[in-house]
């Protein structure tokens, strides 16, 4: 079997082939994706997170590029299929919890050649392991990742004031209002954890923008209109 794997974390330059997904998700993605010749690898819950966390692939998973996966030591087990696929399985240094913010050290964001996160709670060994041109921007958000669209590897849309004062003399954000994302288990969901590249030229969010507010808004970041796709 050939495998490629995607070079830049977030940033796939060809059409994806397959996706890492949470078991708490599969009927509800496993089809549209499949439809789209996209294969599912899931993920087991990982039991100490929260409940409503427990199958949220950005707190257990980082991806680091290529075929290197930072994994929470308590699921390096379950994920060992992955192995079979090519991928390096590197146990996080810390274990996690359910508690916050000790949920959080794998929720780095990586944009390009930029890392955006709380860094006083970044697993210790994923902070070894970012390259040494990684420009490292701290922000007071702990759920860095979910709370930021990767859109190119300049380009961000986040509802989190913070991060966008934060980052946006590096790269190109769009803030929007926050409040509108739903997610089970908590008073509202985070913009980057309701999507994904699905290739260079292909955005998808899982649900429907058609009442968000800043609707207009982020279709027309960077053309989003014909990026978009969304189920």
């Amino acid at each position: 079997m050939n495998i490629r794997f995607v070079s830049a974390p977030n940033l796939p330059a060809g059409r994806a082939a397959a996706l890492l997904l949470g078991e708490a998700y599969l009927d509800a993605l496993t089809p549209p994706l499949t439809a789209l010749g996209i294969s599912v690898l899931p993920v087991p819950v990982c039991k100490k997170l929260q409940k409503a966390e427990q199958s949220h692939i950005d707190l257990i998973v980082h991806h680091l590029g290529k075929n290197r996966l930072v994994v929470q030591r308590d699921c390096v087990q379950q994920l060992a299929f992955l192995k079979q696929l090519g991928f390096e399985l590197i146990p996080a240094q810390t274990e996690v919890s359910s508690q916050y913010p000790y949920n959080i050290g794998l929720n780095l964001a990586s944009i390009g050649s930029f890392s955006v996160h709380n860094f006083r709670y970044t697993d210790p060994g994923l902070l070894r392991m970012l390259s040494v041109n990684t420009v490292r921007i701290h922000v007071k958000q702990g759920y860095s990742r979910c709370s930021v669209c990767i859109v190119k590897k300049d380009a961000i849309i986040t509802e989190d004031s913070g991060i966008h004062a934060a980052v946006h003399t590096n790269m190109d954000c769009l803030l929007i209002r926050p409040g509108h994302i739903r997610l089970k288990g908590h008073p509202y969901g985070f913009i980057g954890g309701a999507s994904a590249k699905l290739s260079d030229d292909t955005l998808a969010f899982t649900g429907t923008l058609d009442h968000h507010p800043d609707r207009a808004e982020i279709f027309g970041f960077y053309r989003v209109t014909r990026l978009l796709r969304y189920f």
